[in-house]
């Protein structure tokens, strides 16, 4: 899968990134940078990262392009379904989708801890894009429902991948607090900020492939906690 989210980089700025999702984590592949700490990145930033990721994948490869409400647009429904890629999006409640012709929000489609709802090819957001699908399943997290468009035909193989999106927080926390300490940047300038993104994610990918080396080889049990990894 490929997992595109954003997080703090620093007191000053905002990072943005494309990463595959692999063993739990996930390897960054492109990402950009912006003043601010709050609010989202703007959708064409989205396609931006996502051309960039693009470059760096097999044409024929098999993607599937997972995004919180964040990157739950049209537009980037539409790109991944330019490139060949599946995608499960996740999209507000006061979204309108489209059933016979007539719009419902999103909201009117509750369920409760352990139910979900399959919506079939019914159209999204007043641009009526699709048609598409939307699983509608309970978050733990914020104890609400959680909707999800996709081009998948299938409920289960749709939550089956949505549950690789937060393979990316692992990341963030290597980056930051748990690692490189990135969160503690006084970077203003976001391109400054991305260069020292490229130095972060060289370094991380060297670090996950030590910690991958140390697995296959048995030298895990000599570093590692007794507790957790």
């Amino acid at each position: 899968p490929l997992i595109l989210d954003s997080s703090p980089a620093g007191r000053y700025c905002q990072m943005l990134m494309v990463a595959c999702g692999y063993q739990h984590h996930a390897l960054p592949l492109a990402w950009s940078a912006r003043q601010g700490q709050k609010g989202h990145f703007p959708t064409t930033e989205h396609l931006k990262v996502m051309e960039r990721a693009a470059a760096h994948i097999p044409e024929q490869a098999p993607v599937v392009l997972l995004g919180d409400g964040e990157v739950g647009k049209t537009a980037v429904a539409q790109d991944a379904l330019s490139r060949n890629w599946y995608y499960v999006l996740r999209t507000a409640c006061d979204d309108l989708i489209w059933i016979d012709e007539e719009p419902y929000p999103l909201s009117e489609f509750q369920v409760g801890p352990g139910e979900t709802l399959w919506l079939e090819d019914v159209l999204w957001t007043h641009a009526q894009f699709g048609p598409v699908n939307v699983a509608v399943t309970w978050d733990e997290s914020e104890e609400g429902p959680m909707y999800l468009v996709t081009c998948f035909e299938l409920l289960a193989e749709t939550l089956y991948w949505y549950q690789r999106r937060p393979w990316i927080e692992p990341m963030f926390r290597d980056d930051k607090s748990m690692g490189f300490n990135l969160h503690k940047s006084h970077l203003r300038d976001p391109e400054r900020t991305m260069r020292l993104l490229l130095v972060v994610c060289i370094a991380y990918l060297w670090i996950m492939f030590l910690g991958c080396m140390a697995v296959i080889f048995g030298f895990i049990r000599l570093i590692d906690r007794a507790d957790r990894r």
